[in-house]
């Protein structure tokens, strides 16, 4: 990396876990020569752990998004903990069972992808990952989404285990599995984008501590659901709506360990972003039209994926709307006769 250090370069290299400095330049040229010399050094044959990971973080940082490159750079230094002075091709396939029967599998699956990458440019022989069976990731087809008696049965558990923390909890949970924000986007609420009865969406985490345009590029207004109760939080001077449980404005990383807090102690096996798709299931089971719930959740597709996903009521829900129609009808009377004009 070359930043600018007043009237000089500086360069610097991510090297085994951590920031190598190379150096103030005088111009920008020198600093990219050394950053070059630094980084095309090989890498021999059965590395260290954390030698391969500090390339292909290096990789990351040159190819991919601050927000792709974080979770990345987490289940990295997950990998060096336990394995960071073990040489690629030490590790066995017993010892990779073992490992991977208490790590969670996203970070088996990455193990198994740093290995696989090691093996096909001839830094080790065998992926002793490769063997282990992992459950198959679900799928948006594959999620049942919780219905508005199993957010509120969440809710309830939430406040049991943090009474102090039950209003905002409470709000967090039916923001999002009522109103369907993304989780980034609820971070980004601030007072002035709450109305009566409307929430604006106007920015999002960008998963790198800063800030971004909604996903799709696109400030919405959407219907804010009375069961949310914003209005009856308290307000702090920085403006910020949802908090954290220490009082400071929540973030994207302090909400997802919020919630595998709460999954740890029982209260919910639900992913987090199941509740988005709550809030379009539930606005479907309602009869609200698959475009409507698009504009809602912030789709810009006219309601296609909402119609392939959602499109198609529960069969209790679909008679309810046909007793409804029947019934419509049944009130207005027999149509009108229209009488033949000679």
């Amino acid at each position: 990396m070359i930043l600018k250090r007043g009237n000089r370069w500086a360069a610097r290299v991510w090297e085994n876990g951590r920031w190598r400095w190379l150096g103030t330049f005088d111009t920008r040229r020198e600093a990219q020569l050394a950053e070059l010399r630094a980084r095309s050094r090989p890498v021999g044959p059965n590395p260290p752990v954390a030698q391969w990971l500090g390339v292909l973080e290096e990789r990351w940082e040159r190819s991919l998004a601050p927000k792709s490159r974080a979770p990345k750079r987490r289940l990295a230094r997950a990998l060096l903990a336990e394995l960071g002075e073990r040489r690629l091709g030490e590790l066995t396939p017993s010892e990779a069972a073992d490992l991977a029967a208490r790590w969670p599998a996203t970070r088996t699956r990455f193990a198994r992808h740093v290995w696989t990458i090691a093996c096909r440019e001839g830094l080790c022989y065998a992926n002793p990952w490769a063997s282990i069976t992992l459950p198959p990731r679900r799928g948006r087809r594959d999620i049942v989404p919780p219905d508005a008696e199993e957010i509120e049965a969440i809710v309830a558990r939430a406040a049991a285990l943090d009474p102090h923390y039950a209003p905002m909890a409470a709000a967090i949970i039916r923001t999002l599995g009522f109103v369907g924000l993304r989780p980034g986007e609820l971070v980004g609420v601030r007072w002035e984008d709450v109305g009566d009865s409307t929430i604006a969406i106007r920015r999002a985490a960008d998963g790198a501590g800063g800030w971004k345009l909604p996903k799709n590029g696109r400030v919405r207004v959407v219907a804010l659901a009375p069961q949310c109760r914003l209005q009856a939080l308290p307000r702090h001077a920085d403006g910020w709506v949802f908090r954290g449980r220490a009082g400071r404005p929540l973030t994207q990383s302090a909400l997802a360990f919020w919630w595998l807090t709460l999954q740890r102690a029982g209260v919910t096996a639900r992913a987090l972003y199941e509740l988005r798709h709550a809030a379009a299931h539930i606005l479907v089971e309602a009869g609200v039209e698959p475009a409507l719930v698009a504009h809602q959740l912030g789709h810009t597709d006219g309601g296609h994926l909402v119609a392939a996903l959602y499109g198609h009521p529960s069969e209790r829900r679909a008679r309810e709307l046909a007793q409804a129609a029947w019934r419509r009808l049944e009130s207005a009377g027999p149509a009108p006769r229209l009488r033949r004009i000679a």
